[in-house]
């Protein structure tokens, strides 16, 4: 896998004209931090906020970043083996009472997956 989780923050960002961006940031030489776009949603999230209940995750050597992208969805991607990052995917969800159930579902995937 590309960085450890210690060099990495996920976060989102109001996007320009409406909708909020998901990205990653690595920490590179000097300190200085470099984002990659993940993903675009004009979901406002589960409470109507704006927050999209972005989390990074690592476990076992992976790395994938999963968020809030709509009344049945979240958002998700993983770190590549080569580095980089997936195109983002989506778990279907029932309703904010699904998201932890939907989180670990993406869990699974991301630790089964090569």
């Amino acid at each position: 896998v590309g960085s450890s989780a210690e060099d990495l923050v996920a976060y989102q960002q109001p996007a320009s004209p409406s909708g909020t961006d998901v990205l990653v940031a690595e920490r590179i030489s000097g300190g200085d931090w470099s984002p990659t776009f993940l993903a675009h949603t004009p979901f406002e999230g589960f409470e109507g906020t704006g927050d999209l209940d972005v989390r990074l995750h690592a476990r076992t050597g992976r790395v994938w970043i999963d968020w809030e992208d709509g009344a049945g969805r979240l958002g998700w991607c993983r770190q590549q083996a080569g580095g980089g990052w997936s195109a983002p995917d989506f778990e279907t969800i029932s309703g904010p009472e699904d998201e932890e159930a939907g989180r670990m579902r993406i869990r699974a995937h991301v630790l089964s997956t090569p």
